[in-house]
């Protein structure tokens, strides 16, 4: 997914389809579960069984500008967030419950992995959840914005979208450290 309210779509990662999900709006992030949802700017929030056909879902009760930056699933549930420290969950991806993070701050993006959830976002802000409703914040050890994370090798990695910052990792989502930086000269 991307600007424009772009989709592509493939089943084997060489042809691709191109779909518009709805014009206008930028979608920031995707993740599937039973079905995709979608995630994006202005309360951006879509589904679809197949990729390829969307249905446009809406969050009642959404504070701030709405803008929806990153979504993932675990433990049976979907999980985004967004400016204003929002964030939402959902069992269906079409009921949504709204979740105090305690923070005001813009979050960014999110993964789950090793059973928890980890936020991560503005001002080196950094969330984890083990349920998804009930948010604790952590030290990142940094104070710059946190705008990707990811999970794999049995560790979440984070880092500034522009590889400018220093990354960092974490096997639980509660104690950091810096592993370097993305790009040492840009």
């Amino acid at each position: 997914v991307g600007s424009g309210g772009t989709s592509l779509t493939s089943s084997d990662g060489l042809s691709w389809s191109y779909k518009k999900v709805e014009p206008g709006k930028h979608l920031y992030g995707v993740t599937f579960e039973n079905i995709f949802v979608t995630v994006g700017k202005f309360r951006g929030l879509h589904t679809s069984n197949d990729g390829k056909n969307w249905t446009s879902r809406t969050i009642s009760g959404y504070s701030g500008n709405g803008h929806l930056y990153g979504i993932d699933f675990g433990n049976n549930i979907y999980v985004v967030v967004g400016d204003s420290g929002n964030i939402y969950s959902s069992s269906d991806g079409s009921s949504w419950t709204s979740r105090s993070s305690g923070i005001t701050g813009t979050l960014n993006d999110i993964a789950y992995g090793n059973s928890v959830f980890v936020v991560v976002g503005s001002s080196g802000k950094i969330l984890t959840s083990s349920d998804g409703s009930s948010w604790t914040e952590r030290t990142s050890g940094t104070s710059s914005d946190l705008d990707t994370i990811t999970y794999g090798d049995e560790k979440f990695i984070v880092s500034h979208s522009m590889g400018t910052s220093a990354l960092i990792s974490s096997t639980d989502g509660i104690n950091w450290s810096s592993i370097g930086s993305a790009v040492s000269d840009f």
